[in-house]
Parts: C-alpha cells; structure tokens; sequence
C-alpha cells in the first residue's frame, strides 16, 4: 500500500473526495483559509487529480 498527500483548495474538495481521496489535515489560520492536505491510501496511482478549475486557472 502506498500513500499520497496532496494539497488541495477548498473548492475542489468534492472532486477528490469523489476520487477516493479523505481529509488528513487542517493547515491552521493562515494557509488553511486557501486549503487543506488530503491523503490517498491504496494500490498503484491516485485516480487523476485533474481539478474542474486547472483550466480556467490555467488561462488566467
């Protein structure tokens, strides 16, 4: 079994929840107003951590 943490915007949560993905951490008062670290535990590779922003974000 492997794990794997990822930061992830408050936005996207439901999507990587959606992808097997759970909370492991707030990131306190600072930081944790933007996002969270979420972890993914299980065989091979998380499912693709495409987010349903990335495109928009990556235009801007």
């Amino acid at each position: 079994m492997i794990s794997w943490l990822h930061y992830v915007r408050h936005i996207d949560v439901p999507v990587y929840e959606a992808n097997g993905w759970r909370f492991a951490s707030d990131l306190g008062s600072t930081h944790g107003a933007y996002s969270i670290l979420m972890i993914w535990a299980g065989e091979g590779s998380p499912s693709p951590r495409q987010s349903p922003t990335a495109e928009r974000d990556a235009r801007a």
